[in-house]
């Protein structure tokens, strides 16, 4: 199920909080309950995903990205990703989410996420989100043009800017979604 009440807990917790700034990272704290846990007894990769967007919320809440979506009537969606598991995360550890808007580029804004368990980093997650309303996506930088924060012009950290480059050589549709390519 998911985890309404704890995503709204942190939400209102990031309303609380100072702004911040591109760059300046937005910590969620929390515990791994046994509704997180998979077969496996250990961190479910999925609600690893689902606290990760709970974090993300919250630092594009806090560099106000809600509020310009909100005075343009736009949508927000995570237009990719890139996960990386390292390390176990058990029942009862405490974990905290790291959430940093790393900057923009002509369609998307790229978040960087690092899950700590128990103070080690065990997981990993960039992920790029698209602004868009009913004529499709809007670039962040005419969106951002009035954002004054330098973090909004520098450029994408390297390794998130080559992973961004990938994702543009990728085919769309996958090959594997085109049964004829497959088999070729």
């Amino acid at each position: 199920m998911y985890p309404f009440f704890r995503v709204a807990r942190e939400i209102r917790r990031a309303n609380s909080l100072p702004p911040l700034a591109p760059g300046e990272t937005h910590v969620t704290r929390t515990r791994c309950w046994p509704q997180d846990l998979d077969p496996a007894w250990e961190l479910n990769n999925g609600r690893s995903l689902t606290l990760f967007d709970m974090s993300r919320m919250a630092v594009l809440r806090r560099c106000g990205i809600s509020a310009l979506m909100k005075r343009h009537g736009l949508g927000i969606a995570v237009a990719g990703s890139a996960v990386t598991y390292r390390k176990r995360v058990r029942l009862w550890d405490l974990i905290e989410l790291h959430a940093t808007v790393v900057g923009i580029d002509e369609r998307f804004i790229y978040v960087d996420h690092v899950l700590h368990a128990n103070g080690v980093p065990a997981h990993g997650l960039v992920a790029r989100m698209a602004l868009f309303d009913a004529s499709g996506i809007q670039p962040p930088p005419k969106l951002l043009a009035d954002r004054t924060e330098p973090g909004w012009r520098a450029p994408l950290p390297e390794p998130i800017a080559a992973w961004a480059a990938a994702e543009k050589l990728r085919p769309w549709p996958p090959v594997a979604a085109d049964p004829a390519r497959a088999a070729a």
